[in-house]
């Protein structure tokens, strides 16, 4: 849905409730009084700490595949995910990109119709719903994590990164 639908759609509330105020911020600045937000907002609680420690400890080889970090659209950076994954397998053949999560018939069969054209369609590994724990243990096996995001102002993957004593490599985006 665009960007203009959602704002329609969102003005015939009283109330409109967001996980993070960043939300609000992305919306622009008429929605941060609109929008009320948890605070604070999403972070790491103890129980995921607990399992991302644990995961690190014990696991400590790497795999020879990325994950995508993201919710599966363009504004996540979808398109650039799989553009950067034709452009290292060029370098690294035996390299895949993981996307985790549910993910609507109708969306994986646009990815794989863009993977077919990139020429990466066996490239791409679709999961499925996975438990949490597993979850942290596909990122913690990863070489790379891609998170090419143009809506978010800060990512929770980059924090569950940084506790899997994972390197961390970002650029600066400028809309």
């Amino acid at each position: 849905m665009s960007r203009l639908r959602y704002e329609r759609v969102l003005r015939r509330y009283k109330l409109v409730i967001g996980v993070s105020r960043a939300i609000a911020v992305e919306m622009g600045g008429e929605w941060l009084d609109k929008v009320t937000c948890l605070d604070p907002g999403v972070s790491l609680n103890e129980e995921d700490l607990k399992i991302v420690k644990s995961v690190g400890r014990r696991i400590r080889e790497k795999e020879n595949y990325m994950v995508f970090g993201g919710r599966l659209s363009v504004d996540k950076g979808l398109v650039e995910a799989l553009i950067s994954l034709k452009t290292i397998a060029r370098l690294y053949s035996s390299t895949k990109l993981i996307f985790t999560g549910r993910i609507a018939p109708t969306t994986k069969m646009r990815i794989a119709k863009a993977c077919k054209k990139l020429g990466i369609e066996n490239k791409v590994v679709f999961t499925g719903f996975v438990p949490r724990e597993k979850r942290f243990e596909i990122v913690a096996k990863v070489r790379l994590m891609l998170y090419p995001s143009h809506v978010d102002t800060f990512h929770m993957p980059f924090w569950r990164l940084f506790t899997l004593e994972h390197q961390l490599w970002a650029t600066e985006y400028q809309p």
